[in-house]
Order: structure tokens, then sequence, then C-alpha cells
């Protein structure tokens, strides 16, 4: 058992090593698209507003957590809203905090200050998350959606309970 626990680590060791070679031989990996920050932001901004639709139809309270892409989806109307599209390879490049699982939007004392969607590290569907897998796809930042709508983008996750205390 310890023999395959520590070839797992080795494996997955190589694996990290060869992507970062891979980013180092092949320089164009590590570019950044021109206008996927723009059009990254533009599709959280709807995801968001997507969002907002469905609290308001639902009795003021947010999908659960763990199916929030699947609840706001009549409402996005495209699925490559929910692409990063630095990250056209992962299903999913946003995640919901899952601090806001079935919370009422009333119970959101300052909406300004409170994550709601973010770029994720997880890139599956529905993914939720408490900010722990904040991704920083774009030259060192990452987009975040509050609950008021706006979109900003930061170098560091904020405070995942922001604007709920």
């Amino acid at each position: 058992m310890l023999a395959l626990v520590a070839l797992g680590g080795f494996l997955a060791l190589g694996i990290l090593a060869a992507a970062a070679a891979g980013g180092a031989l092949f320089p164009a990996f590590n570019r950044v698209r021109p206008g996927t920050r723009a059009e990254c932001s533009s599709n959280i901004r709807q995801l968001q507003s997507a969002m907002l639709m469905y609290v308001q139809d639902n009795d003021e309270r947010f999908p659960p957590s763990r199916v929030w892409g699947t609840a706001i989806r009549p409402y996005a109307r495209q699925d490559r809203l929910f692409e990063c599209p630095q990250r056209p390879y992962l299903p999913s490049g946003f995640a919901d905090s899952y601090l806001f699982d079935g919370l009422r939007l009333k119970e959101v004392r300052n909406p300004a200050a409170a994550p709601v969607l973010f770029e994720c590290l997880l890139g599956h569907w529905d993914s939720a998350d408490n900010l722990a897998a904040f991704a920083l796809p774009h030259e060192g930042t990452g987009l975040v959606a509050y609950a008021d709508g706006h979109v900003q983008a930061h170098s560091t996750a904020p405070a995942p309970d922001a604007g709920l205390k």
C-alpha cells in the first residue's frame, strides 16, 4: 500500500514536472490569448445575471450549490458562458460559493462585497467551493462576480464570507 502511494506521488510529481517543462519548451502554451479576460468577464457577468434571474423566480433564494449551473442554465441559454476562454479544455471555468447554498437574497448584508461566482481550478460542471480553488488564469488575476451583479478581477481570493456577516 505504501509503495502504491509513493508511486502515485511520484507519478503526480512527474506529470507536474512534464507540464512545467511543456510550458518552458513551448512558450505559446503560457501566452494569454488577447481578449480572453474581457470575454471571460462578459461570461461571468452574464452567469451572475442568470443567477439573479433564478433568485427572483425562486422565492428570492439562491440555487443549491451542488446544482447551481444546472439551475441557472435555462436563464443563461448558452453553455459557452460557463467556459473560461483562457481554459477552453475545462467543461466549466467557474464555481459557486457554497455559502450561498439556498440562501435568501435578503440575508446578504452587503451584496457588493459578497462573492457568489468565481473562476476556479475545479473545472467541472456545478463546481462549488469556499474560494479555496480560486484560479488566476488571466496574467495573475481571476474574476469574481458579486451578489449585486458586478464583476471584479483579483490577484488573491476575496474572503468567502465577505458581505454575509
